[in-house]
């Protein structure tokens, strides 16, 4: 019998989606296949005030099943690619539009399409232990699941770049201090933490059938960037398939040369001061 990925417990109006295939709980085909249908059947809960998602075991997510992805990649199905594409974006935005708060309550390693799971929650929490980063670039790849998009809003764009390309770890005190994560939790207390978070903020939410929640929907909000993320990490894309300098210098030596561009386009209050978004407990 194949192993389930995702389980949705529902002791009370606060439902727990827990990643359930440890020790690396990876966001395979499968775990978006059932991520999915999870959350259609969230409807089911409509007195829902919040949703917790946590990794089962040591780790929060290891991200992508690597041998998985290049075998998709190798049947050079470009069809079938976007159309998988389509789904793991589409499932991560369900998320960061619910009428509640979506709280990740992360511990261990939260890698690569783990992170882009984590930035499209509403709120990050985690244990000091905590590592984070977008590693694609050493497999010759961007992040696909909003990484690109949703992490700029959080950190800045020059930091979000200098992340991507270099796919270096970041630990959880550097995590805080760029606004990724809101809040540094005790272990033990990582899910209660979590739901306080939810208990103080979920009237902030709009309801389903108003009409700010419908605005939000039809305009996401976006990053004035955005187009030149995506043009330095289409350029980072090339060199590494055009293997004309190899990671990890060569990807730094884009960045490097993209730091004239970005001083151009990036305002001083480019992404969020570190201390408007560092929450502090007694904020909480």
């Amino acid at each position: 019998m194949q192993q389930k990925r995702v389980i949705l417990h529902h002791p009370d109006d606060i439902l727990h989606l827990e990643l359930c295939s440890p020790p690396a709980n990876k966001t395979d085909r499968l775990f978006f296949e059932e991520l999915s249908g999870i959350i259609a059947d969230i409807d089911r809960y409509p007195e829902t005030r919040g949703l917790i998602i946590s990794g089962q075991g040591r780790h929060f997510s290891s991200g992508a099943d690597i041998e998985e992805l290049t075998d998709r990649l190798g049947q050079d199905d470009a069809t079938a690619i976007q159309e998988a594409t389509n789904r793991s974006l589409g499932s991560f935005q369900q998320l960061a539009q619910m009428h509640f708060p979506v709280v990740a309550a992360i511990q261990g390693c939260c890698l690569g399409s783990g992170m882009e799971l984590a930035l499209s929650c509403h709120y990050r929490i985690c244990t000091k232990n905590a590592l984070f980063s977008l590693p694609e670039t050493g497999f010759g790849l961007m992040p696909g699941c909003g990484g690109t998009i949703r992490l700029p809003r959080l950190a800045g764009l020059g930091k979000t770049i200098e992340l991507i390309l270099s796919g270096r770890n970041l630990m959880a005190d550097d995590a805080l201090d760029l606004g990724i994560v809101d809040l540094i939790a005790d272990k033990n207390d990582l899910l209660d933490t979590a739901r306080r978070l939810i208990e103080k903020h979920h009237k902030r939410f709009p309801s389903p059938k108003s009409e700010d929640m419908n605005i939000a929907l039809i305009n996401p909000p976006r990053s004035p960037h955005n187009g030149i993320l995506t043009h330095a990490c289409e350029e980072a894309k090339q060199f590494i398939h055009k293997k004309l300098i190899g990671p990890p210098l060569g990807l730094l030596t884009i960045a490097a040369n993209l730091k004239d561009r970005l001083r151009k386009a990036i305002s001083p209050t480019g992404g969020q001061s570190r201390n408007s978004r560092r929450f502090r407990m007694k904020d909480r």
